[in-house]
């Protein structure tokens, strides 16, 4: 192990505190069983930290980055060793960790380092027994001791993170074989390179030439025999054999091996299918048709019987075996084969047998679970055979028809995994699957292709893509009715378009609205044989028939119902009118009136406001004395004792109508009478029943019925899955979706959009399926969670993001009013990574440090000190930087009222900055982004991050766990020419070098966007900006139980700012 002292990586850029971290974490490692390990933090009282045994005796560690022992040295291991003796009654064993060897050269009249050591030990000793009263053992830790501990492999992992020096341990083996499988593909499965008995079977199965060869090669062995046979010995044989037939027919044998032909299908693993093969002609397409019998029958069995004969176990294995040999491009039975078997089978027949076996064969460590989590781990870098891919790709596509959304999701993933960089591919794959009768197959292929292309900034590739897509889709004028198939399928198109790709398409067939055919939808009178008979007992209608009423109770009451199609909060939709796209857009009485008033004269429109006035007067409630002395009354009528005059609202609603041409007048008719009309002055929202209706019908349309899918829709939810949208579903369900987005699709083209609560803001027309959070998954998007640490413990220590330890002030109160064991705010903002030593600012930063708890006590039941900063970059003008700090100094920014990262859950990652989805959102924040903030700031500032949002709870179950990636702003992005990698939240400059990603997606850590810093500098002068931070932060102890802060807090707020000129300056306020 060549390891360099001097080289030792620094922490808080200080070597010597990486030095004392490392030695604390082999301290760890060395602190017995059932001992509490203490790390200390400034000061340390002797030690840097300490293990307490199960007895109450202490060791204590102390480490010193010494390049020499002289007497300075020698001076500073005494006074800690006093301070340790002082404060640590209880230590018996003192470890002095120095990264230095003890010189021994016992030359007369010199002391060597080993005798000073010896010495010291008896002077520290009679320090002990004086102090303590008893004995202490001091072990020294000197350069080979601790290269000893270094070179155990459990700590491979830190000498590669503190020196950068890497071991051969078995990770790193594990890599290397690893990174050997990627490269063969999935052509690599055990079954098929390992020697078991199925592998044999699979190549005589096949009729490959290997199984020929392997039978061919028998012969050697025979021919050896039949040479050794000694005609002259045929005493010591049995008589009753007779040499001469024994050799004739060996010999005949051996002829027959030149033309060997396979007369006997053998013991295969399928018996039925075995008996149907061609006993003396082994070409393929004889296998193919006793596969393709075979699984007819298996079809007709399942019609007759029920989805119980899946769990015949040959009809399973077969399955498994064509989906472990799918990616081979020579085997006669690959993906090539599946992909006809299964295009002969309806989606009803498919779904009756394949889709229920990919339910039951998902994670149960199948060919299914293998290719998904291997296409999941394929990067653009490595190399792989076209063929191969396109096998995969079919098969993964396959796998879509699954009811089962972890699946479906995880495959779609894995599917856009393949195929990045792969591009050519994907065009095979649009082109073969454009026409399978399966929408649920066909929405998600586009979904992948657009997931591909917004991955890439190949014009030409990418533009490729959108041509195929427009010719499968949209150059008809009439696209599927699929509203989430349409919006992948457009989102190739406009990312080609957006990259610049020469293509030739029609702009108004791209966009909605589209053409289609209103569908047929049952009335109340035609949709009952759909509904369920609740009046019938349990036990009459039988166990799986209730499965049926479960589809007419998820579609017309519980929670599809609710919560997809909107009927928990009206029958009536949010988001579509009932007035038709070919009549007049729909307006209010009061958006009609203020229409008309905007295009008359002054003089009229005074008259209208004059009426207006006069009648609001007529109509103000009055109190009207009592006569009796009984009751007061109140009255909203014409008072009759008013006398007529020129200012009663009758005439002057004459003088305005005098103004008014005849058209004028019939609409101001018009408007008055919706006006009195009861609910006339209400949008006229469409009926969500009507969508009910289509969608229970259109289930049983397509072929539901309980005979086929009754059993699985009763059993499949083994899993007791509740309410929760994240499950895998019925097959009714995927049934369900299909038809829901068919009339979706419908209605977008033949009725008005227009949004239920926006007023004059909200959407008056249909753009895409993200306006009404219509999407399920982002194709975009491959990370299912990232490595940032979720829990209570605060974030996890990163070379972005420093630790912090001084937690020994001794009460709380005490801790909390220390303003000197806070780190420097402007430290945090300007970091170096220790690999390349790039230089990074942290433009959005939460820093959360949170006391350790004792490892034999729960951290929830103790009150422990927490630290946190939240910093929120902006960018502003340079003139306005002095103003701004001046206004800062004045107010407090606690209450988090000043503007915060745009975020959005809605957008797909990698629609960020160009899209039209962005284009949408980007006009709820503003045209070019600038706020002022409240409180009487007088300069705008612009946020320095966009944040991406990604939900565990939805619909996409490929999603582990939540998480927010923080991103470049798009003016900074687009100004310094910053593409998006196509992974987590990276970005790269012109030259391809990284520019801005947010470590988190793939460290852990805390919460950041890092910018790199000439980067920033370039930007900052060429906008003449300046970048600065609004800081929150607190010092608390919150208690463990309740989490509120029994011992005070010290809240932090403050600005800091960087120019181009020089580092971070500001300023932290205190209160308590």
């Amino acid at each position: 192990m060549n390891i360099d002292w001097k080289a030792i990586n620094p922490l808080n850029g200080s070597q010597a505190e990486g030095f004392e971290e490392l030695c604390a974490q082999l301290a760890r490692m060395e602190s017995p069983k059932g001992a509490s390990f203490q790390r200390k933090g400034i000061p340390d009282a002797g030690v840097e930290c300490y293990t307490t045994l199960p007895d109450g005796s202490e060791w204590g560690w102390q480490a010193k980055y010494f390049d020499a022992l002289g007497d300075s040295q020698w001076s500073q291991l005494d006074k800690s060793v006093k301070t340790a003796l002082d404060k640590h009654p209880s230590l018996v064993r003192y470890f002095v960790c120095i990264p230095l060897n003890r010189p021994d050269a016992r030359t007369n009249g010199r002391k060597s380092a080993m005798d000073r050591w010896n010495k010291h030990i008896k002077k520290w000793n009679g320090w002990a027994e004086e102090a303590l009263g008893k004995s202490v053992e001091f072990v020294w830790w000197g350069s080979s001791e601790l290269l000893d501990q270094l070179s155990k492999t459990e700590h491979v992992g830190r000498v590669y993170f503190w020196f950068g020096e890497r071991g051969f341990d078995n990770v790193w083996f594990r890599n290397r074989l690893d990174e050997a499988l990627k490269a063969a593909g999935p052509r690599y499965t055990p079954e098929v390179h390992v020697d078991l008995p199925i592998a044999r079977e699979l190549d005589i199965f096949g009729r490959t030439n290997s199984a020929f060869d392997e039978i061919k090669s028998l012969a050697k062995g025979i021919r050896e025999a039949h040479n050794q046979i000694d005609r002259s010995d045929r005493k010591d044989l049995d008589r009753a054999v007779s040499i001469d037939s024994l050799l004739q027919a060996t010999q005949a044998v051996l002829d027959d091996f030149t033309e060997i032909k396979l007369l006997s299908a053998g013991e295969l693993p399928f018996h039925d299918i075995a008996k149907k093969i061609a006993i003396a002609e082994p070409k393929t397409r004889e296998v193919e048709k006793a596969l393709s019998q075979y699984a007819r029958e298996q079809e007709a069995r399942h019609e007759e019987n029920g989805s119980q004969r899946y769990q015949e176990t040959p009809f399973r294995n077969l399955l498994h075996v064509l989906l472990t040999v799918a990616t081979l491009p020579r085997h006669p039975f690959n993906a090539d084969f599946l992909d006809k078997g299964l295009r002969r089978n309806s989606m009803l027949a498919r779904d009756a047998w394949w889709s229920t076996y990919l339910h039951r064969a998902w994670k149960g460590q199948s060919s299914v679970d293998r290719l998904v989590d291997w296409a999941s781990g394929i990067s653009p870098e490595i190399a792989l055979d076209d063929r191969v891919v396109l096998l995969c790709a079919t098969t993964l596509a396959w796998m879509l028809t699954a009811s089962n959304r972890f699946l479906r999701d995880r495959a779609t993933k894995a599917l856009v995994c393949l195929l990045t960089g792969r591009i050519k591919a994907v065009e095979r794959l649009v082109d073969r699957f454009f026409d399978v009768d399966d929408p649920y197959v066909r929405e998600r292929v586009y979904a992948v292709a657009y997931g591909v292309v917004m991955r890439s900034n190949d014009r030409a590739e990418v533009g490729a893509v959108a041509m195929r897509v427009y010719e499968r889709v949209f150059a008809e004028g009439s696209p599927p009715a699929h509203i989430l198939l349409r919006d992948y399928a457009r989102g190739v198109i406009e990312r080609a378009r957006y990259l610049g790709s020469e293509i030739d398409v029609d702009e108004q067939l791209i966009r909605p609205p589209y053409t289609s055919t209103w569908p047929k939808i049952p009335n109340e009178e035609e949709i009952q044989p759909y509904l369920a008979d609740w009046d019938r007992d349990v036990q009459d209608i039988g166990e799986l028939d209730r499965t049926r009423n479960v589809i007419e109770a998820s579609v017309m009451s519980l929670d599809f119902a609710r919560y997809v199609i909107g009927t928990n909060s009206s029958y009536f939709s949010r988001s579509w009118l009932s007035v038709r796209l070919d009549e007049e857009p729909w307006c209010s009485p009061d958006a009609r009136m203020e229409a008309l008033l905007s295009k008359l004269d002054v003089s009229v429109r005074s008259a209208w406001e004059e009426y207006k006035e006069a009648d609001y007067q007529r109509r103000k409630p009055r109190l009207i004395l009592p006569k009796n002395g009984r009751n007061l009354s109140i009255n909203t009528e014409d008072d009759p004792d008013t006398p007529d005059s020129e200012q009663t609202p009758g005439l002057l609603f004459k003088k305005f109508l005098s103004g008014l041409n005849l058209t004028q007048r019939r609409e101001i008719d018009s408007i008055l009478q919706l006006r009195h009309k009861k609910g006339g002055g209400y949008q006229p929202r469409l009926d969500l029943k009507m969508i009910q209706r289509y969608v229970l019908w259109r289930v049983f349309d397509m072929g539901w019925t309980v005979e086929r899918f009754g059993e699985f829709d009763r059993f499949m939810s083994d899993g007791n899955y509740g309410r929760e949208a994240r499950k895998a579903e019925r097959m009714g369900k995927k049934y369900q979706w299909i038809a829901y987005h068919e009339i979706l699709a419908c209605i977008a083209d033949h009725y008005q959009y227009r949004e239920q609560y926006g007023g004059n803001d909200g959407d008056r027309q249909y753009e895409g399926p993200w306006q009404a959070s219509l999407r399920d998954i982002d194709p975009s998007n491959i990370l299912s969670s990232t490595p940032s640490s979720k829990s209570w413990d605060g974030h996890t220590p990163s070379w972005w993001a420093p630790s912090y330890s001084a937690w020994d002030e001794d009460t709380n109160r005490d801790w909390i009013a220390c303003e000197h064991d806070i780190p420097d705010v402007a430290d945090l903002f300007i970091v170096s990574n220790p690999k390349d030593k790039t230089r990074w600012i942290n433009v959005q930063g939460f820093f959360d440090w949170m006391q350790p708890s004792p490892a034999n006590t729960e951290s929830s039941y103790m009150n422990r000190r927490h630290l946190w900063f939240q910093c929120i970059g902006y960018f502003l003008r340079d003139q306005d930087v002095e103003a701004f700090m001046a206004w800062a100094k004045g107010v407090d920014f606690w209450g988090r009222w000043m503007p915060e990262s745009p975020r959005n859950y809605r957008l797909f990652l990698g629609e960020y900055g160009w899209s039209p989805a962005f284009r949408y959102f980007n006009r709820l924040y503003g045209e070019d982004n600038w706020i002022k903030p409240n409180h009487d700031c007088p300069v705008s500032i612009r946020n320095a991050a966009f944040e991406y949002l990604q939900e565990s709870g939805g619909f996409d179950c490929s999603i582990d766990e939540g998480y927010t990636l923080r991103l470049p702003t798009v003016e900074f992005a687009n100004q310094l020419g910053l593409t998006w990698t196509g992974k987590g939240a990276g970005y790269v400059d012109r030259d391809g070098k990284v520019a801005a990603f947010d470590p988190t997606a793939y460290e852990d850590g805390s919460g950041a966007l890092l910018l790199r810093e000439d980067l920033v500098k370039r930007y900052l002068k060429n906008e003449n900006f300046a970048l600065c931070w609004a800081v929150l932060g607190g010092k608390e102890v919150p208690d463990g139980s309740f989490g509120m802060s029994h011992h005070g807090e010290q809240k932090m707020s403050g600005v800091y700012v960087y120019t181009c000129q020089g580092a971070p300056r500001g300023f932290l306020n205190r209160r308590r």
